[in-house]
């Protein structure tokens, strides 16, 4: 399965050329990273017991960070690529100068760096740039405490 994933983006890029590159294999250490977590620069095992069904370092947890304004945007690089539908955080990625480098699903799915808007339609059609976070762990925790956990 894992290896299947980078063998369909070879074989689509003899079709219909891309800009979609594999940066980092799946591997035990990004198994459990999402989008939202690698842009962000959550690492698994600071979070680990703070995630519990809808209490999860996604979407839910973007819309926080974005509507108490801890995410700053910015047009300087390198920064967090938020990619937007109707208002909605959806996919997330780590834009430096050229390109983004982000985490494409959850569980066994690898790290791809891109250009910008070679990502799968579905993770929006607005994109929007925010300065980066380190305090993203300690808003998390926060947040699932403030959240029953």
């Amino acid at each position: 399965m894992v290896q299947d994933q980078i063998r369909q983006m070879e074989e689509l890029n003899k079709r219909l050329p891309h800009s979609v590159r594999l940066y980092t294999q799946c591997s035990e250490d990004i198994f459990d990273l999402n989008c939202f977590m690698f842009a962000l620069g959550l690492e698994p095992h600071a979070v680990a017991d703070m995630r519990i069904g809808h209490i999860f370092p996604g979407e839910r947890f973007v819309q926080f960070l974005l509507a108490d304004e801890h995410l700053i945007e910015t047009t300087t690089k390198p920064s967090i690529a938020i990619y937007f539908r109707d208002g909605r955080p959806l996919h997330a990625g780590k834009m430096d100068a050229n390109s983004v480098i982000s985490k494409w699903g959850g569980g066994g799915t690898h790290i791809w760096q891109h250009d910008l808007w070679d990502v799968p339609v579905q993770y929006g059609d607005e994109v929007r740039f925010f300065a980066n976070l380190p305090t993203a762990t300690e808003l998390f925790l926060k947040w699932a405490a403030d959240h029953g956990i």
